[in-house]
């Protein structure tokens, strides 16, 4: 099971990642599809379709198939030999923020060894490398040309849909 890209962040991202490879492209999802894969809008539907059986494998965060491992789910999570997809939250102070100060103080501790130590704690991995007591993700990690995905996102899932629907 897929999560359908547009519904979910982390689907944008494989999209970007898969829908611009030029070693896979969209034919990726074309054999996932033939294969019997479905669409989902939830990472929930997918950890639990791959708890009950219903689905043989998923393709879902890494953080939370942790927690619902955590909590006693069956799942077990395969890293890419090839290397997983970084899908990275962003942060930003909008020009139109009523607080600028109070706004760029968030953002300073957010991306401070402090506030990735937090953020880490909470099981999300982390964009500051090397800190103590923090463990490093399960496998190499592989990042999509986002500023080449994004001009082409339209057509990217326009094609998509054409694969597996809207």
């Amino acid at each position: 099971m897929a999560l359908a890209p547009g519904c979910a962040a982390s689907a944008d991202g494989g999209l970007a990642y898969f829908g611009r490879s030029t070693a896979q492209g969209c034919d990726f999802y074309r054999k996932l599809k033939s294969n019997g894969a479905v669409q989902g809008s939830a990472i929930g539907d997918v950890i639990t379709g791959v708890a009950e059986g219903r689905f043989k494998v998923g393709i879902a965060l890494d953080v939370i198939a942790r927690q619902e491992i955590t909590k006693g789910s069956p799942i077990k999570i395969a890293w890419p030999k090839s290397g997983a997809i970084a899908i990275y939250s962003p942060i930003a102070v909008l020009a139109s923020t009523p607080n600028r100060n109070a706004a760029e103080a968030l953002v300073d501790f957010v991306l401070s060894e402090p506030g990735q130590k937090a953020i880490a704690a909470t099981g999300w991995q982390p964009i500051r490398t090397g800190l103590a007591g923090v463990p490093s993700p399960g496998g190499k990690q592989v990042e999509p040309d986002w500023a080449a995905a994004f001009r082409r996102q339209t057509e990217l899932l326009r094609e998509y849909r054409t694969i597996f629907g809207a």
